[in-house]
């Protein structure tokens, strides 16, 4: 990557394909996109790289090992290096979470159980008509799942009246 970043031509060609903007604004990506939506250039030798990687190393420097560039402003194609920062695998998930930008609920392709359901749990629970055991038979589901639903470790969500 040292090669990339001192050689002129290619950042010439990298910035070509950025709109640039004010400071503030998001100077998105022009050129190529890959499959999850960011920027793509190729760096030589049929090797590409993540635009905003590309451009926070044109920039800042060095992305040390175990770091990933994050967008602040939560836009794929976004390469204003005022708008890039580094982080952890964590910190990118807390702001998935934060941002809305996770599948929840019944989006989650992984759910069991539907927000009406959850919704009745909740109810026969708090009316004691139904133990924690009771309800982990009757959907199916492990004890501690539904007692995570009730606690609101699972399934966070207001709750209906």
């Amino acid at each position: 990557m040292q090669e990339m970043t001192n050689n002129t031509i290619i950042r010439k060609r990298f910035w070509d394909k950025v709109q640039i903007g004010e400071e503030n604004q998001c100077w998105n990506w022009t050129g190529g996109r890959q499959s999850k939506g960011y920027g793509s250039f190729g760096i030589g030798n049929g090797k590409t790289a993540l635009s905003h990687r590309v451009a926070y190393q044109l920039t800042k420097g060095a992305i040390p090992d175990g770091l990933l560039v994050r967008h602040r402003c939560d836009n794929q194609l976004c390469c204003n290096p005022e708008h890039l920062e580094l982080g952890t695998v964590a910190d990118n998930n807390r702001d998935a979470v934060e941002r809305g930008r996770t599948a929840t609920g019944e989006r989650n392709g992984r759910a069991k159980l539907t927000q009406e359901q959850v919704l009745e749990i909740r109810k026969l629970h708090k009316a004691k008509r139904k133990r924690i055991r009771e309800l982990a038979r009757l959907y199916k589901m492990h004890p501690n799942s539904i007692s995570n639903i009730l606690k609101g470790r699972y399934w966070n969500f207001p709750e209906v009246q």
